[in-house]
């Protein structure tokens, strides 16, 4: 019942915030915050039981990782919706949480991991790399939905041709804000994450991790991101230019989960 909860609760809220983008009021509003957040405090009871059972992170397989990233997604978002007091987010946070979190749920019966490997894992600086990295991820996945938003809109605006849905996004002010805080957030939990990851992988007698493909693409991302922080303000760059530097990045993320990470890195896999 601790693992339908939060897969049901985040469900409700996926629905609540489409409610609330297509014609906001104060209740769908509060509805699908109540939903999400409440959703996010169970799945973290469950996480953090999983993780005191195991005496470890909870992540020893896909599901565990995928399960994590959608809390990780769901504390940023709830973190940024209250700070910006705008909704408008949660129509692409909120179903991707669920979406990673059921997928986790039907994931999980497959499998626990290598046992030869728990012992491994089991280390603090593990813990800190997984939960950090996620943390940095979560955040540039928000960022790269506002910076979409904000491309879209300003090219809306431009044509002069704004509809219903466009009406309900941020102003582009706020949206570059959005984009700007998403990555004040990443950037450095995703620094912490490579560091305490070397540290981790410095500690263990696993070779290769300085040049295994995720590795690099990670640290590519993180010249990205340095590269955004940069160009705002000693290059002038804002708006679309600023939002197609976040997107460049999360691109560069999604290679290393989806490229770099299952397909080319036997270090960061979970065989």
């Amino acid at each position: 019942m601790i693992l339908l909860a939060p897969a049901i609760l985040y469900l409700l809220a996926t629905i609540a915030y489409a409610l609330h983008f297509a014609n906001a009021t104060r209740v769908t509003g509060r509805a699908a915050t109540l939903a999400l957040a409440l959703g996010g405090a169970l799945h973290m009871v469950a996480m953090v039981s999983g993780g005191r059972m195991l005496l470890r992170c909870p992540v020893t397989n896909e599901a565990g990782f995928l399960s994590l990233f959608a809390l990780c997604v769901v504390l940023v978002y709830v973190s940024l919706e209250w700070l910006f007091r705008n909704r408008a987010m949660g129509l692409f946070m909120a179903p991707l949480a669920a979406v990673f979190y059921v997928t986790a749920v039907l994931l999980e019966p497959a499998g626990g991991g290598d046992p030869s490997s728990l012992e491994l894992l089991a280390s603090g600086w593990f813990s800190a790399h997984v939960l950090t990295t996620l943390i940095a991820y979560a955040a540039f996945t928000f960022s790269a939905a506002t910076a979409a938003m904000l491309i879209l809109l300003q090219r809306t605006l431009a044509k002069a041709e704004m509809g219903l849905v466009f009406s309900r996004f941020p102003d582009l002010g706020t949206l570059d804000r959005m984009t700007l805080r998403g990555i004040v957030i990443g950037f450095p939990a995703l620094t912490l994450g490579l560091l305490s990851g070397a540290l981790w992988a410095a500690g263990t007698d696993r070779v290769g991790w300085v040049t295994d493909p995720k590795t690099v693409v990670a640290a590519l991302a993180w010249v990205t991101y340095a590269v955004y922080f940069v160009s705002r303000p000693y290059m002038g760059w804002q708006g679309q230019r600023s939002a197609w530097a976040a997107l460049v990045g999360f691109l560069i993320v999604l290679v290393t989960h989806i490229g770099a990470g299952p397909l080319l890195s036997d270090f960061h896999s979970f065989r």
